[in-house]
């Protein structure tokens, strides 16, 4: 662990006036990051955007077929990652990421619920100023 100077460091300069946020998709899916952001601050807030699991599923498979496409690389049709002997394959990363109600339960283990602010990704690209 780098510890709270080095990540400090990586931040933008911003005001006294500003806010800065820090927007990483993999913190909410790390198993230490909640531990090691609630040590980091314990009365943080928290915005969480989340999109439709089945379209986050989608898209992740829909961006790494087009990488491998580009790369001459081998790809599999989704419905053979998706599914394996007829059941959902839970251990297809994509399938693992979009499992929110089992990342939450993380996160609600050092943080209180009104500390963490959830947004709907679809409408905040529909209306991002409600």
């Amino acid at each position: 662990v780098k510890g709270i100077d080095w990540y400090r460091n990586l931040m933008p300069f911003s005001y006294g006036n500003q806010i800065t946020i820090e927007k990483t998709p993999g913190y909410f899916t790390s198993p230490q990051a909640p531990g090691r952001i609630h040590d980091m601050n314990s009365s943080i807030k928290l915005l969480l955007i989340l999109r439709d699991p089945t379209e986050r599923v989608i898209s992740d498979y829909t961006q790494v077929y087009y990488n491998r496409v580009e790369s001459h690389k081998p790809v599999q049709l989704f419905e053979d990652i998706v599914i394996k002997n007829g059941v959902l394959n839970t251990k297809y990363k994509a399938i693992q990421r979009s499992l929110y109600d089992v990342h939450m339960e993380k996160w609600l283990k050092h943080f209180s619920l009104d500390q963490i602010h959830i947004v709907d990704g679809n409408i905040l690209i529909k209306d991002p100023l409600p």
